[in-house]
């Protein structure tokens, strides 16, 4: 879906939080940055020191501060 350009309108225009993990051997970092192209009220955080796995702290932290940031806008 992200790869397709004639598919980008189908794509939720809404604001949300792209975490990718810098070691994340399954998920190359660069869909991250496609994703974040197809979705312009997005933001990307780069998380150094941590792979794919949910449970790492880095990982952790970063999905706890996206839901801070979700809540915030949702209150607005």
């Amino acid at each position: 879906l992200i790869r397709d350009r004639n598919n980008h309108e189908r794509m939720p225009q809404v604001p949300c939080t792209l975490s990718h993990c810098i070691r994340d051997m399954i998920y190359p970092v660069e869909n991250s940055w496609l994703l974040h192209q197809a979705l312009p009220q997005s933001t990307v955080k780069i998380l150094a020191n941590t792979g794919h796995l949910l449970s790492e702290p880095t990982m952790i932290d970063a999905l706890l501060s996206a839901s801070d940031s979700m809540i915030d806008i949702i209150a607005r």
